[in-house]
């Protein structure tokens, strides 16, 4: 590994490390002063005393090992289904490794032959239902548990959740099962003790401890990270095994690593228990996870939004997109609207909208506070049911197509592509993000990345503006429509033939 950074970000980092060595080193050569005037400065700040860690962590350990299950799984290598890497995100690429290498959960034993894979779980009841990841059982054709007494159990699936990559499996037997209870990780705090168990490389029931490093972690998994970043080393194996507070209760499950080596470093990503168990509850009641919908795509309201908008902070989501006839277009959210709150919750950050709105049960009715016309008010919007996920790509197919017309693909403007085409925050506009080859107006010039500023004379400034006023034009029986393009720091006026659609 090189040491000498490679990017921007890299030499801030480097910038800030060295920083954090100087000041290390200051307060040693600090300390050896102690007639130093500078000293008395500190002299009354707070110091706080650490508390003393545990003498042992085995009392914890004897309670919940017996509830920690090794899974392993089987199928055959023509069945595999899953994201390879090279068909994954590139943030998850570069940066995170699922344990079992970005790949489902096997390793080939042969060309054509069965493939198997290792991970973890945990007893939830005395009924034998148990929790892991989806991406351990993805697939599987025969799923099998280890208890630490070495029974040896067949398993089923129950139910799974793609979004939160957490499944529930169930075994059967006469005994009651050993079982651990949930904890309230809302609670957790960063510096809490952390107990991982679970099976690294099929090291079966290994204990390893650390704190936890971090909350609120987004790794690009999907709509609902809020990952607990811990530091006791996990591996592969250890997918979907518990971490335990002190208490033995699951603070979280452990689902990913950041590993530039393919081993642990010491960072590694567990879904907090109160995410988990509602999830983990609707699978056990039906097999499925039904989430509230909203309806929007959504953008992050930066410093250049909220001065536009007239927000004296950055704070909340901006509608980019509105799913017609979903529930925010019924209850009359628009595009540029700045959702501010549901039910009373600020929305600190834009990720955290759909993890509330997915909190909420469907067909309740959720008070949204928006941002309008530089004032706020109340939207009550009687949330819809989250469409799968292949339902949500064709919806999205279906606004893009709405937003395509005369050969042009429309999308509202951000700061970055106003800055980059020279138009003011306070200006109107929509960008061309793609136009076809072969259409007239690619024949007259108008490329992509250029700026429509208006349509027939009406400055537009969403996507679904600039189509209605072509399409009104259309109806009229005008043979073209005339736009105002924005390229290369100009502007200039373009007709556009209708029938080039």
């Amino acid at each position: 590994m090189k040491l000498l950074p490679k990017n921007r970000a890299n030499i801030d980092l480097a910038r800030r490390l060295s920083g954090m060595i100087a000041v290390v080193a200051l307060g040693s050569f600090m300390t050896a002063l102690a007639v130093s005037p500078l000293i008395s400065t500190f002299a009354n700040a707070q110091v706080v005393q650490p508390q003393a860690g545990p003498a042992s962590f085995s009392p914890v350990v004897k309670a919940v090992a017996p509830s920690v299950v090794h899974i392993e799984v089987s199928q055959r290598a023509d069945n595999v289904n899953g994201p390879a890497p090279e068909n994954m995100p590139p943030g998850m690429k570069e940066f995170f490794e699922r344990f079992f290498g970005n790949r489902p959960p096997f390793d080939q034993q042969g060309p054509q032959g069965p493939r198997t894979g290792l991970g973890s779980g945990f007893f939830i009841d005395a009924d034998g239902h148990i929790v892991t990841n989806n991406h351990v059982i993805s697939g599987a054709s025969e799923i099998n548990v280890t208890m630490k007494d070495g029974v040896k159990l067949s398993a089923k699936l129950i139910g799974a959740d793609t979004r939160t990559d957490l499944a529930l499996l169930k075994v059967d037997r006469e005994k009651p099962f050993p079982f651990v209870t949930w904890g309230d990780s809302d609670k957790a705090e960063v510096g809490d003790w952390i107990v991982a168990v679970g099976n690294p490389f099929g090291l079966d029931h290994t204990v390893t401890t650390g704190i936890i490093s971090a909350r609120g972690r987004s790794i690009g998994a999907g709509p609902y990270d809020d990952f607990l970043q811990i530091d006791a080393p996990i591996n592969k194996g250890n997918s979907g095994g518990p971490a335990f507070g002190l208490d033995g209760r699951v603070l979280g499950v452990n689902t990913a690593i950041f590993s530039p080596t393919g081993g642990s470093v010491g960072i590694g990503f567990a879904i907090p228990a109160n995410l988990a168990r509602n999830v983990i509850d609707q699978l056990k009641g039906g097999g499925s996870v039904k989430r509230g919908w909203l309806g929007v795509a959504i953008q992050t309201v930066t410093k250049d939004i909220a001065e536009g908008v007239g927000l004296k902070e950055a704070y909340g989501a901006i509608v980019s997109a509105v799913t017609t006839g979903g529930p925010a277009d019924s209850a009359g959210i628009k595009v540029g609207d700045v959702i501010l709150e549901v039910d009373d919750k600020k929305i600190e950050e834009m990720p955290e909208l759909p993890r509330l709105i997915a909190a909420i049960p469907p067909n309740k009715t959720a008070r949204i506070k928006i941002w309008r016309d530089s004032k706020s008010r109340v939207v009550n919007v009687k949330l819809g049911v989250l469409p799968d996920e292949k339902t949500l790509a064709e919806s999205a197919n279906s606004n893009a197509t709405e937003n395509t017309v005369l050969g042009l693909t429309l999308q509202t403007l951000d700061s970055d592509s106003r800055r980059e085409a020279g138009v003011d925050k306070r200006s109107d506009g929509v960008l061309i993000t793609d136009i076809k080859a072969d259409s007239p107006l690619a024949k007259k010039g108008v490329q992509a990345g250029s700026i429509l500023m208006a349509v027939a004379g009406v400055s537009v400034s969403n996507p679904t503006e600039a189509v209605d006023l072509i399409r009104q034009a259309q109806k009229t029986g005008r043979t073209a429509v005339l736009l105002l393009i924005r390229q290369n720091g100009s502007d200039r006026f373009v007709a556009a033939p209708f029938g080039s659609d």
